[in-house]
């Protein structure tokens, strides 16, 4: 149990609901008629407007902006993604328990998830191995029980890091999925190996651009609770060097 912005939603919900009600039913009547108290019509105005929103957010879309390059060249820093929170059923701060009435998280899904060593914090990474899956990755190679998951080289190209000094990427396009692929980077020197079986009940993440992504090689697996939902599209970019929008990305879909 931790309380981020979802749960102090559910709690301003959950007290402002209170505060009227008790109104309704013991108070209301023997006013006859005169004003209500500051802190009460305050509670009646804003109730619907929390309830509205811990909705919206609980069982329907999130928004989620991204903080870092860790998943270029899918998704950028400024990139503001809608994240589907009905998916894969609905997740319920304060008790921290995950409904999944619908689908299961698959393979190549891009994720919203609360991130295992400090579960306050949000992260947004890329499904690779599903529970009982034995994942390695070697120098630069990923395997998935033991197959080999092609790559196609497309060019080098610079990439800028959070020091300002841009440095050199080959750019692949990975064929994760039969019907499906994506882009990553790949960085010389930028190695983190792996190898391990993703235990039930958890998944297997990794970040696109993957010499500079912090993931499930590092700390480990994600529990199935910890998944908030899927990111879908990319609402808005903003450029902040530039101070500009990229409208190219606006409105894009997520692979």
């Amino acid at each position: 149990m931790y309380m981020d912005f979802a749960g102090l939603l559910f709690f301003m919900t959950v007290l402002t609901c209170s505060i009227a009600l008790v109104d309704k039913l013991f108070f209301d009547r023997k006013r006859n008629g005169e004003k209500r108290p500051w802190l009460i019509e305050t509670a009646y105005s804003l109730f619907p407007v929390f309830l509205f929103v811990f909705v919206i957010r609980t069982f329907i879309a999130e928004p989620y902006r991204i903080p870092s390059g860790s998943m270029k060249p899918t998704l950028v820093e400024g990139d503001f993604v809608l994240v589907n929170k009905s998916k894969y059923g609905w997740w319920f701060p304060i008790i921290d328990y995950r409904l999944n009435p619908f689908e299961d998280p698959a393979r190549g899904d891009v994720i919203v998830f609360r991130y295992p060593p400090k579960p306050k914090v949000n992260y947004i990474k890329r499904i690779i191995g599903l529970p009982g899956d034995d994942i390695t990755y070697d120098n630069k190679q990923l395997f998935i029980n033991g197959a080999l998951v092609a790559k196609e080289y497309l060019e080098t190209t610079y990439n800028d890091s959070p020091r300002g000094r841009p440095y050199l990427v080959r750019m692949y396009e990975e064929f994760l999925l039969p019907d499906a692929n994506h882009l990553i980077y790949e960085r010389e020197g930028a190695i983190i190996g792996f190898s391990g079986t993703v235990p039930e009940g958890h998944y297997f993440v990794m970040g696109d651009n993957r010499g500079d992504s912090e993931d499930s090689r590092v700390w480990g697996f994600v529990p199935d609770h910890y998944i908030k939902g899927k990111a879908a599209r990319i609402m808005v970019s903003y450029d902040g060097k530039n101070v500009k929008l990229r409208m190219k990305r606006t409105g894009s879909k997520i692979e």
